[in-house]
């Protein structure tokens, strides 16, 4: 089984959260909001393989590369 290195940032939903509206349009970021956003980002984890793990407590979760998914 092939394994890819863990290379990525460490990137979670709270985070994201707050630097989006900087990534976006104002009028974009006026209407932005928490369900919106984590509906976005169910959308592109289906696209990109991504996963959302959940923390300890449950107050967060991170967005990691789900590299047992990828096809060669």
């Amino acid at each position: 089984m092939n394994t890819v290195p863990n290379t990525q940032p460490d990137l979670n939903f709270t985070n994201l959260y707050k630097t989006l509206p900087q990534k976006i349009t104002p009028v974009m970021s006026q209407n932005l909001s928490a369900p919106i956003a984590f509906v976005t980002l169910l959308h592109l984890c289906n696209e990109r393989n991504l996963k959302l793990v959940g923390t300890d407590d449950l107050s967060n979760f991170r967005i990691e590369l789900d590299v047992h998914d990828i096809h060669e």
